[in-house]
């Protein structure tokens, strides 16, 4: 079986993949990368669409579609329909939702050509599932940390908490560092995102305590790992009324596990099944969170038994090979 994932730039190495800084390329087509041999499928990935390809993946087209980008997809995606290739959208981010996205024209234009459509969460099944009566897969995005060990529980002193994620997110941490009822004690925070993240936050620095200590860096596989060890606890601060984060799925959460940190999160609807693992931001307060961390450090204990095995990268690998199977009979 041949595999091509539809994705910006063109790609020779596996390492191009599974290394990306775009968590939407590393996650679904890198993870399919890595595990080609495994699974008993050739791989390709990039802009043009390999003609022996069998099955292809719509990946994340992205926000400069409109300059040409859309037009060279969709005649590629034409052809291929015409010649009965299996046509796969790997549906990401709610780009058909409320909120104005470039790229909801594209999709729009798309669904008629597609067979199946596979998304990382079950609230994503849901809003997808208002645009197309196609049949929809979840299929979550890995982990992609080995679990570490959780610390002694920490009970006094100052606090080092961990923040990672992409620009989007970033909104949602200010807000978070700026509500001095929920956010009412003196820590330090080690923030790793993109560049344009890290240039919100600082640009963004007015209203929150100057005795919340913060220490800035690029994320990077690596540098979320070394961090995590300077950590006591992890911060995952959303907002539950906007549609963006609707069909989250519950990546950060999981790898926060993994990661061995206790966690004060919002209740997002993908990370609702794993409540009982974590903190409700919005519930109590900071200072709660830290007096409570002995317990929460025992709930990582249990989430590493119980639910990160089930987001490992092997597991995943073997999901995304069962659903091709099915996708190229049917």
């Amino acid at each position: 079986m041949v595999i091509h994932w539809l994705i910006p730039g063109n790609y020779k190495a596996v390492t191009d993949l599974h290394q990306s800084n775009l968590a939407s390329v590393r996650m679904r087509a890198g993870l399919i990368a890595k595990f080609a041999s495994n699974i008993e499928i050739e791989f390709s990935a990039g802009d043009h669409i390999n003609k022996k390809a069998d099955v292809i993946v719509i990946g994340k087209i992205g926000a400069d579609c409109q300059l040409g980008r859309d037009n060279l997809w969709i005649n590629q995606l034409l052809a291929a329909k015409n010649n009965d290739k299996k046509i796969i959208l790997d549906y990401t981010d709610h780009h058909l939702g409320p909120i104005s996205s470039p790229m909801s024209m594209f999709y729009k234009e798309v669904l008629p050509l597609i067979h199946k459509t596979v998304v990382p969460s079950t609230p994503m099944s849901k809003l997808f599932s208002h645009f197309s009566e196609q049949e929809i897969t979840v299929i979550e995005d890995p982990i992609e940390v080995k679990s570490i060990t959780p610390k002694t529980p920490f009970i006094e002193g100052h606090m080092t908490l961990l923040w990672f994620g992409h620009v989007t997110n970033m909104p949602f941490l200010v807000n978070y560092l700026r509500n001095d009822f929920l956010c009412d004690l003196d820590f330090s925070l080690i923030v790793l995102s993109n560049t344009p993240g890290l240039e919100y936050l600082k640009a963004h620095r007015t209203n929150i305590r100057s005795t919340i200590k913060m220490e800035l860096a690029e994320w990077s596989l690596q540098n979320m790992i070394n961090a995590a060890k300077f950590s006591h606890a992890c911060l995952i601060p959303s907002d539950l009324k906007d549609p963006r984060k609707s069909g989250a799925s519950s990546n950060r959460l999981i790898t926060a596990f993994a990661l061995g940190l206790p966690v004060s999160a919002d209740l997002l609807e993908s990370y609702i099944p794993f409540s009982e693992y974590f903190h409700n931001i919005r519930e109590s307060p900071l200072s709660t969170f830290k007096k409570k961390l002995e317990l929460y450090s025992k709930h990582i204990n249990l989430a590493q038994e119980k639910v990160v095995p089930i987001f490992s990268e092997e597991v995943l690998a073997r999901k995304w090979r069962s659903f091709f199977l099915t996708a190229t009979i049917t």
